[in-house]
């Protein structure tokens, strides 16, 4: 993908993710400028939590492409084969957001503490 198409896409995915945070561009600046390790983000049903410097990134990007559905305090949802899916905000810093998605996709079900393979 070349850099103007990049850019484009990074632009709306940033724009589409102001549905969800609600301080967007200071959780931008503490990412890009301040390059810290933990950010934090405010939502728009006005809680706070503090991502990694690694998920933030993944977050913008698996709420454009219409994964991530929704985030809040205790957990994640996911929306996957219009199915939703909640996980806890830890099973996301320790794992990466493709590999439950791939995960789910597979017929893998999370239960509390680990991942089991659902049977048809």
């Amino acid at each position: 993908m070349n850099k103007v198409k990049k850019i484009l896409v990074g632009s709306r995915a940033l724009f589409s993710l102001r549905r969800l945070i609600s301080n967007l561009y200071s959780s931008l600046y503490q990412y890009l400028i301040l390059r810290k390790q933990n950010i934090e983000l405010k939502l728009r049903n006005g809680e706070t939590i503090t991502v990694s410097r690694f998920l933030y990134p993944r977050i913008i990007y698996y709420y454009y492409l219409g994964y991530l559905n929704d985030i809040n305090k205790n957990g994640v949802s996911f929306k996957i084969d219009n199915k939703v899916y909640f996980f806890p905000i830890n099973v996301l810093s320790s794992n990466n957001i493709g590999a439950i998605i791939l995960l789910i996709k597979s017929n893998w079900q999370y239960k509390n503490n680990y991942w089991e393979k659902k049977w048809n």
